[in-house]
């Protein structure tokens, strides 16, 4: 299926640190790889890992290599 940059919205972040986030700086130059990759970043809680969000990015994830853009010519691989 398609997944489309609007998504990114429906990801439980706050919007003002995805506001200066990597994640949305890759998103807008078009990396959607590099923006998803960025995304697995944000997984703590009260500065501790939690291992839901770790669960949840993952699932993100494969949702998104799943989609249509992630397999397009011009979707750079993530670093």
């Amino acid at each position: 299926g398609t997944v489309r940059s609007s998504d990114f919205v429906d990801i439980q972040l706050g919007a003002g640190k995805l506001a200066s986030s990597t994640a949305l700086k890759c998103l807008n130059a078009g990396r959607y790889n590099d923006a998803v990759a960025s995304l697995q970043l944000w997984n703590r809680a009260g500065g501790v890992v939690q291992p839901g969000l770790v669960r949840r990015r993952t699932a993100e994830a494969a949702l998104w290599m799943e989609s249509d853009t992630a397999t397009a010519p011009n979707a750079p691989a993530a670093k």
